[in-house]
């Protein structure tokens, strides 16, 4: 079954079905979204949800190149009401973004599931390579003074004018 959607010419770039008690929503040729995509897809979901009573969501991706952050912000505020929430078709690039590898957990291949709390961790973010150069006790209470010093400077500085 295909839900009506709003009449206007960037509407008619997604398609939504329905089956199972989920929603397919197919964000066509959507490859870099601009303000106004995120715009659209906020206004498909808060349709689908609040005005069709929807719960159970899957966003068909295979054409998305980027995803600005936004939307995972957005995703959050629906999965915090009880939404359900996934995504298929997920490119590569758009799987190693790190706002994306902190929202969502893969089911399956091509299949991923948002999740109720961020699964962010620092040190997935900042390993530790053994071949790296580490920095020494010293160095880094050095690096803290001094920055400290220029700190308190800029703002002596500030204080003169």
């Amino acid at each position: 079954m295909q839900t009506p959607l709003m009449s206007t010419r960037r509407r008619k770039r997604l398609t939504i079905h329905q089956e199972n008690g989920s929603t397919l929503i197919s964000l066509g040729e959507m490859e870099i979204w601009d303000g106004a995509d995120l715009a659209l897809i906020r206004d498909t979901l808060f349709e689908q949800i609040l005005d069709f009573e929807q719960r159970d969501l899957v966003l068909d991706m295979k054409t998305v190149k980027y995803i600005p952050s936004g939307f995972f912000g957005m995703l959050e505020d629906w999965k915090d009401r009880g939404i359900n929430i996934s995504v298929l078709g997920v490119q590569p690039n758009v799987a190693q973004m790190l706002w994306f590898q902190q929202y969502f957990t893969e089911l399956r291949p091509g299949f991923f599931q948002l999740e109720a709390e961020p699964n962010f961790l620092m040190e997935n973010v900042f390993r530790d390579d053994e071949a790296d150069a580490t920095v020494e006790e010293e160095t880094v209470e050095e690096m803290r003074t001094e920055e400290w010093s220029d700190s308190t400077n800029i703002i002596a500085e500030a204080i003169a004018c």
